[in-house]
C-alpha cells in the first residue's frame, strides 16, 4: 500500500485529535502516543516527520521545554477548526484499506488537485464559485433532512458537522491540498455514501466534480 503524504497527515492529525481527546492525561504529549493509534499503519519514525510537517502547516504545536528534552505534541487552534471538516480516525484508516475509495493507494493523486505545499486562490467573484456555494447549501439542507435507518443520532450529526466545516472551508480565498481534498471533497464523499444521497450543482453534475472543475480552472488562471 503507497500513501501519499496528505493522506498521512489527515490520518495522524486525526490520531492526535483522538488522542487529546479520549487518552491524553496533559494538553501535549509524546508522539508514541500517536503513533500508538496507527501503528498498524505507519512506523514510528514516519509519524514523528509527519507531526513535523503538520507543524510547519500551523497545525499541530510541539512543545520542547530544551534541547535534552523529548517534543510534546498537541493541535494547534487552527487544527481544531480544520479538524471540523475531517472525518474520524476509523474512517480514514479505512479508506487507506480501500481500492475503491477516493484515495486509491498508489494511483497518487488526481490531476486536478493542487500541490501538498502549495495554496490554490479561490476567487469568490466568480460565477463557478457562487454556484458552489449554493450547491453546498442545498447538500447541507438535504442532509440535515435525510437519516437512513441505521445511522445513528450522533452518526447524522457527526456528517452534518463535516459538511459544516467542508462549507468553512470554502469560503476561504486560498486551500491547501490537504484542506481541499480530506476536508472539502472527503467530507462530502462520505456524507453521500452513509446517506445514501447525491449533492448535485443547479445544473445536475455532482458538487464535487464542480468543485474539482472550478479548482481547475483557478490553477490555470493562476
Amino acid at each position: 500500500m503507497r500513501v501519499t503524504v496528505d493522506q498521512a497527515k489527515a490520518v495522524v492529525l486525526a490520531a492526535t485529535y483522538e488522542n487529546l481527546l479520549y487518552f491524553a492525561e496533559y494538553e501535549a504529549f509524546s508522539a508514541d502516543d500517536i503513533y500508538k493509534r496507527v501503528e498498524q499503519k505507519f512506523s514510528a519514525g514516519f509519524v514523528r516527520r509527519i507531526l513535523r510537517s503538520l507543524s510547519d502547516d500551523g497545525l499541530i504545536i510541539i512543545d520542547q521545554y530544551d534541547e535534552t528534552s523529548l517534543p510534546h505534541y498537541t493541535i494547534s487552534d487552527e487544527g481544531l477548526v480544520f479538524l471540523e471538516g475531517v472525518p474520524a480516525l476509523s474512517y480514514l484508516l479505512q479508506q487507506l484499506d480501500s481500492a475503491s475509495s477516493q484515495w486509491d493507494g498508489g494511483q497518487g493523486p488526481t490531476p486536478d488537485i493542487p500541490a501538498s505545499d502549495g495554496l490554490v486562490t479561490l476567487d469568490h467573484n466568480q460565477a463557478a464559485y457562487a454556484e458552489v456555494v449554493e450547491a453546498f447549501e442545498n447538500a447541507i439542507d438535504l442532509a440535515e433532512q435525510t437519516r437512513p435507518n441505521g445511522i445513528s443520532g450522533d452518526e447524522h450529526a457527526s456528517l452534518i458537522a463535516g459538511l459544516r466545516g467542508a462549507n468553512e472551508l470554502w469560503k476561504a480565498f486560498q486551500l491547501t491540498r490537504i484542506q481541499y481534498e480530506v476536508g472539502i471533497l472527503l467530507a462530502l464523499e462520505r456524507a453521500q455514501e452513509q446517506l445514501k444521497i447525491s449533492f448535485k450543482m443547479a445544473r445536475g453534475e455532482l458538487l464535487v466534480e464542480g468543485i474539482k472543475a472550478f479548482i481547475k480552472m483557478m490553477k490555470e488562471i493562476g
